[in-house]
């Protein structure tokens, strides 16, 4: 059993997002107490992007910074950062702006 103090974090590589590193990621947050989710690369650059990640990591609150295209939007899109902190966790969340698609801060 965790102590509630304790905080764990996980970052995660993810090149791309389908359903077995969805699978993956949410059985490494079960088994280790997860409290915050630190996804780079997802590829996602879609407007539904934070209804994904809602859906497919239900125990978390998201922070989604989408993936960038090209101007010619040819080809997948590139980055994409996500941040995930379980929702029982007893503590603020507040999103800092950057202006930056590789930087995501809360």
């Amino acid at each position: 059993m965790m102590d509630k103090n304790t905080i764990n974090f996980m970052s995660f590589n993810s090149t791309g997002l389908d359903a077995v590193k969805i699978n993956l990621i949410n059985h490494l947050a079960d088994s280790y107490k997860l409290s915050c989710i630190q996804i780079q690369e997802h590829f996602k650059a879609t407007k539904t992007q934070e209804n994904f990640f809602k859906k497919s990591f239900t125990k978390f609150d998201s922070y989604v910074c989408s993936a960038v295209r090209n101007n010619d939007h040819a080809g997948r899109p590139k980055g994409g950062l996500a941040m995930l902190t379980d929702k029982d966790l007893d503590m603020k969340k507040e999103r800092v702006i950057s202006k930056s698609w590789r930087i995501q801060a809360q």
